[in-house]
């Protein structure tokens, strides 16, 4: 990773960009003032839409830069621009060596100046003596080296200094590696560890674990044997216990039936309960209504004030009869008086 951060993620988006245009897709990159985190949600949207799944880690993991999510979206996108292009990876081709390994001469045979077959070996055609000096020089310090190489190395220095210098370096030119937890190397070498620490202890443990069983079953036999005497001397006892169990359960069930038939008649007598309160109040509201005598006083009232209203009305009607009759008398005068002159109009016409 760089240490500057803005830098690292304009990399990221730069190459993004680029790729996506590779495919097809126009993609802009995002501007200097921009929100990163925007950012990479418009990258891992545009993924998306192309057919990508969906990521197992947040947007703003990419934000970084660097990392597993950044490498893992760079690569996805090359697999793509590759599928897309129809690249294809060829058989990497080898040159061949611009030059031919020294052949094996003898001393008294020619370096191949004036010989054809050297020369075609060689390539070229007839050399300047110079060049064929350099040559031979050359060659003769690589051989010189070569023997210098291959001589065995006698150390100068004396045994006892080399000892005290090793003793004092030492302990200085230790390297502690630290275990990786993913290296089967280490995982080997632990399991072989483990495994020479179980091959030692085993025959220890296999001979106490033998010695454990052997105790264990002489202690179940112990046990087995002192059951079987207990059982003999308290059967008569068992039994009894099994009798008695047996009436317990009897009696049990029955204490269940009549718990429920109690509880079946406490509803009930909670129902009934319930019913003679209401007959009770409906009782005494009635033994109120009765012992009340102020209807009583009301409906004589209403009595003595009809008659008085019947009195008068009686009087009423008998003064409108006598108007009427009156009236009637008035009328019945008007018409014989009318009658009476008409016949006496009647007879001066004669």
């Amino acid at each position: 990773p760089n240490n500057n951060q803005n830098e690292q993620f304009f990399y990221f988006t730069s190459l993004v960009s680029w790729l996506l245009g590779l495919t097809g897709k126009n993609f802009t990159p995002p501007a200097q003032f921009d929100d990163p985190n925007a950012a990479c949600t418009n990258i891992l949207t545009v993924l998306k839409d192309m057919g990508f799944a969906a990521p197992s880690f947040p947007p703003a993991k990419l934000k970084q830069g660097y990392g597993e999510p950044v490498c893992g979206v760079l690569d996805n996108l090359l697999d793509l621009v590759l599928e897309r292009t129809g690249w294809k990876f060829q058989k990497a081709v080898y040159q061949p060596d611009g030059y031919v390994e020294d052949a094996d001469v003898d001393d008294g045979t020619d370096m191949g100046v004036g010989t054809d077959n050297n020369e075609d070996l060689l390539g070229m055609g007839p050399q300047e003596p110079d060049e064929e000096e350099a040559y031979m020089e050359t060659n003769a310090e690589t051989k010189n080296e070569k023997a210098e190489d291959s001589k065995i190395l006698e150390s100068k220095v004396d045994a006892s200094e080399w000892r005290l210098e090793l003793e004092r370096v030492g302990p200085q030119l230790r390297v502690t590696v630290l275990p990786d937890g993913k290296d089967w190397r280490a995982h080997l070498e632990e399991t072989h560890a483990h495994q020479e620490t179980i091959m030692k202890s085993l025959p220890d443990t296999t001979a106490q674990l033998n010695k454990v069983e052997s105790e264990v079953v002489t202690a179940l036999e112990k046990v087995g044997t002192r059951e079987k005497f207990i059982n003999n001397q308290l059967e008569h006892l068992t039994r009894d216990y099994r009798t008695l169990r047996e009436q317990l359960a009897s009696v049990q069930e029955r204490y269940q039936k009549t718990t429920e038939n109690v509880a079946e008649l406490t509803n009930e007598l909670g129902h009934i309960s319930e019913e003679l309160e209401n007959v009770k109040q409906t009782v005494a509201d009635r033994g109120e209504n009765i012992n009340d005598a102020s209807p009583l006083v009301k409906i004589k009232d209403a009595i003595t004030k009809l008659k008085t209203e019947l009195k008068a009305m009686e009087v009423r009607i008998g003064v409108a009869e006598h108007a009427l009759l009156q009236t009637h008398l008035k009328n019945k005068n008007s018409i014989r008086v009318e009658r009476s002159g008409k016949d006496y109009d009647s007879e001066e016409g004669f």
